[in-house]
C-alpha cells in the first residue's frame, strides 16, 4: 500500500516539477517558425520512384542558442542556429550542405503578421526599417520571407502566437 502511495504522490508532483521545462525557448520557438525544425523533425529527400528516396530525423544539440544538426546530405542544411542577442531580436547562422554560412538578424519586435497565399505559401511579413539584415549588413527580402514549413501551417499558427503572448508582442500592424 505505502507503494502505491508513492507512485500516486510522485505523479502529482511530476507536472508541477517539469511543466516550465517543456515550454519552447525563444530560440526554439524561432526555429520552428522560420524552418519548422524542432529536435526529432524528420527530413527527406529524393523520390521514391527514382530510387533516390532517403529520410532522418534532425538532432536538436542545444537549447540556448537553440542548435540543430541535420543528417550528412540530407535536404539544403548541415546545422542551424537561433540565439537571442536582444529582446525579440535573433541571430540564426546556417550552413548548408557544402559548408558555406550564411548569418541573418531577424527582429521580431517588428514581426507583424503571418499569411497564407491562396497557393498554399505560408509568408512571414515585418514592419519598420531593416527588420532582417544580412550578414553584410543589407536589408533583406524587404520585410517578408517565405516559410517552407507550410505543412505544420496549424502549429505553425500557434507557435506565432506562442512567440506573441510569451516572448515578442511584436508591431501592431
Amino acid at each position: 500500500m505505502k507503494v502505491v502511495k508513492v507512485l500516486v504522490a510522485a505523479a502529482l508532483l511530476a507536472p508541477t516539477t517539469c511543466f516550465a521545462d517543456e515550454l519552447p525557448t525563444a530560440e526554439e520557438t524561432v526555429a520552428f517558425i522560420l524552418y519548422g525544425i524542432e529536435n526529432g523533425s524528420y527530413v527527406d529527400v529524393g523520390s521514391t520512384s527514382l530510387g533516390t528516396y532517403r529520410s532522418g530525423i534532425v538532432s536538436q544539440t542545444s537549447s540556448a542558442p537553440a542548435e540543430y544538426s541535420f543528417p550528412d546530405d540530407m535536404g539544403e542544411y548541415r546545422s542551424i542556429s537561433v540565439k537571442q542577442t536582444d529582446p525579440c531580436v535573433f541571430s540564426v547562422n546556417s550552413r548548408d550542405k557544402a559548408g558555406q554560412k550564411e548569418r541573418r538578424n531577424y527582429d521580431f519586435n517588428h514581426f507583424a503578421t503571418l499569411v497564407f497565399t491562396s497557393r498554399g505559401d505560408g509568408r512571414i511579413a515585418f514592419s519598420g526599417e531593416c527588420p532582417i539584415v544580412r550578414e553584410d549588413g543589407n536589408c533583406g527580402k524587404n520585410g517578408t520571407i517565405k516559410v517552407d514549413n507550410i505543412i505544420f501551417a496549424d502549429r505553425l499558427g500557434k507557435a506565432v502566437d506562442f512567440l506573441r503572448q510569451t516572448y515578442c508582442p511584436g508591431a501592431p500592424f
